[in-house]
């Protein structure tokens, strides 16, 4: 066997043959060359596999089957889906997709995780995400995803898929402010806390929380105010509700200083039209010759989602912490 080489917007990605690879296990190897085996020799990056066929053959039973006895992987969680058998084979390729998560746009039906989705980006882009890039990451996720179902999901595959975009949301920004996090910047976990936001940085007179939300705000993103200081980013689809002035008066009352929306495009109409939610909101404010709407400090409300990090990066810089104010965001 040889190499397999496939083409993503341009670029040549290569999934390498099985003989030259060394592999953490064997379930991950027998995987690894089942579908190996499955693919063309070239052809352009999209998938080729269909999840839903795989139970039709014996060959991934068996895998799975000797992955469970030598304690490699365990069965899937209890639960109620449509087709426990599709759920059994889909845990089990999402397994072995964390190792190689090259493999996931060659797929199709079959649900994701974040870090399959970001670890896969990585491998078409050729470079990790990070303050750079992860908006162009999204954007690759946002077309491989695009292509990943050719059936209707079913109620636990679209419950899975909500989940699973709120997290790549989270996970691409703390990518994008890895290398801000320290001892005075740092991501929340602890649940107590979770609610005012996800990341926070230590400043005066308050400290600056950041809230993250996925495609829409609505209301869960007002509710993160609680009178901090505090910004709002995420990939929106629904440049509206940033264009109101009721709404927009709602979020500075409730703490906001600013709103970080996407600058590339986030679904299928704004590729289509070549746009982003940034974009039309900003539009929709010179259309109707309407200023810009302003936080207290006199600074754009509104800004787009690639800045985040650049801005996030400034205000660190400034130190000690008794000279970081947030009113200078």
């Amino acid at each position: 066997m040889a190499d397999k080489k496939f083409i993503f917007n341009g670029r040549n990605v290569v999934i390498g043959d099985p003989a030259n690879r060394v592999f953490t296990s064997p379930f991950i190897e027998e995987t690894y060359r089942y579908l190996f085996g499955r693919l063309p020799p070239n052809g352009l990056y999209e998938p080729y596999i269909n999840i839903d066929t795989v139970p039709n053959g014996p060959q991934p039973f068996d895998i799975v089957a000797r992955a469970i006895h030598h304690g490699e992987i365990v069965p899937p969680p209890n639960g109620n889906p449509a087709d426990p058998v599709r759920a059994q084979i889909q845990f089990h390729f999402r397994h072995f997709l964390e190792t190689h998560p090259e493999f996931f746009g060659l797929l199709c039906n079959l649900t994701s995780s974040a870090s399959i989705a970001i670890g896969n980006s990585e491998f078409l882009l050729g470079q990790a995400v990070g303050g750079q890039n992860f908006i162009r990451a999204k954007a690759v996720i946002d077309q491989v995803n695009s292509l990943t179902w050719s059936r209707m999901r079913d109620l636990s595959e679209q419950q899975s898929g909500n989940i699973t975009v709120g997290q790549i949301s989270e996970k691409l920004l703390a990518r994008a402010m890895a290398s801000h996090l320290s001892n005075e910047f740092f991501q929340v976990h602890g649940s107590n806390v979770k609610s005012y936001g996800d990341f926070v940085a230590v400043c005066l007179p308050n400290n600056l929380w950041i809230s993250v939300k996925s495609n829409y705000a609505r209301e869960r993103l007002l509710a993160s105010g609680y009178s901090n200081d505090i910004v709002g980013a995420g990939f929106f689809v629904d440049a509206q509700e940033f264009t109101n002035p009721v709404r927009i008066r709602n979020f500075q009352r409730a703490g906001f200083l600013a709103m970080y929306l996407p600058d590339v495009p986030v679904n299928d109409e704004q590729a289509a039209e070549n746009t982003s939610t940034y974009q039309l909101a900003t539009e929709s404010y010179d259309d109707r010759g309407v200023p810009r709407p302003l936080n207290i400090n006199g600074k754009l409300f509104i800004r787009p989602l690639s800045q985040l990090s650049a801005d996030i990066g400034a205000l660190l810089a400034v130190s000690p912490v008794s000279n970081r104010l947030t009113v200078s965001f």
